[in-house]
């Protein structure tokens, strides 16, 4: 069972050793004979979480890892700090620390969550947002210290070096790539850091997940600090959300669909170079310059 579910980028043995420390965990935690069952959960999406499933007779937990790099140890923990800032007060949440073969492995654990499966629209996507964006204070997102860790520049450097890609490859006619240059030239002299604030990053409906009637937003992996308008318009590049792409729709919801329009694009560079390298881009009914005209034409 766990050499199945555990992505094959993983330390096995490590994971059987980990899955033995959480064992344990549980035991100390509930007590022993209290039919403790701990398994591996299958990865879903893009994340690169390793996940646990503790249940007992009348309780679930949900239990994430990661990778054994540095990158992914911060990741999680900065994954876990945002979670604990906004939710520790609806469900229970905690982060705690095994050895594991001379390797540090931390591991968030808290309440089993279930999927959101009422439609997510566009509305509801912005109220979401606007949520932890009240909840997340400013003096929190400096002392999360993302300056150091991934901004917005960092998606404009991946945009550039996407199109460059998809360019040498004959991805995209000389109009599209014309087209994406001119948005990648307004979004660079439109951007003011004084206005970043912290985004998700990688906000789709597969990360809203729903504990008592309350949405929660999970997978903090790519938090980064950027425009409050670029979670909303990562949100829309996601395939699903196309029977969205109305100007006087959106701009009834927002305000800024212009300079949307461009971020939209600059997001859309990023997926496509990703999607064309790992051949995902074949299953689209779509072909990747028919997903630029659409945003261009909105």
């Amino acid at each position: 069972m766990l050499s199945k579910l555990i992505p094959k980028y993983v330390n096995y043995q490590d994971m059987e050793k980990l899955l033995s420390c959480l064992q344990e965990y549980a035991e100390i935690k509930f007590g022993r004979g209290k039919n403790l069952k701990i398994e591996p959960l299958m990865s879903i999406g893009g994340t690169l979480g390793i996940f646990f499933l503790l249940s007992t007779k009348d309780k679930k937990l949900f239990i994430k890892t990661h990778q054994n790099t540095q990158e992914c140890k911060n990741n999680l923990n900065k994954e876990y700090d945002i979670m604990f800032a906004l939710y520790s007060n609806i469900f229970y949440i905690e982060n705690q620390c095994f050895i594991v073969n001379d390797s540090v492995y931390y591991c968030i654990i808290m309440d089993y969550l279930e999927q959101y499966t009422d439609e997510i629209n566009c509305s509801l996507s912005q109220s979401i947002i606007d949520e932890y964006g009240r909840k997340l204070s400013k003096s929190f997102i400096e002392r999360m210290n993302l300056k150091k860790i991934y901004t917005f520049f960092d998606v404009i450097d991946q945009s550039e070096k996407s199109l460059d890609y998809l360019k040498i490859n004959n991805i995209l006619s000389s109009k599209v790539v014309k087209q994406c240059q001119n948005s990648l030239k307004r979004v660079k002299k439109d951007v003011n850091v004084n206005k970043f604030t912290i985004c998700h990053g990688d906000l789709s409906s597969v990360n809203i997940m729903v504990y008592a009637n309350k949405e929660i937003l999970i997978d903090w992996e790519d938090t980064m600090l950027g425009p409050s308008n670029y979670d909303f318009y990562y949100w829309l590049t996601f395939f699903s959300q196309r029977k969205y792409y109305n100007r006087s729709y959106l701009e009834s919801i927002r305000n800024d669909l212009d300079n949307g329009k461009d971020l939209m694009i600059i997001i859309l560079l990023v997926k496509s170079m990703l999607s064309h390298i790992n051949k995902s881009y074949l299953k689209n009914t779509l072909s990747i310059e028919e997903r630029f005209d659409e945003v261009f034409e909105i």
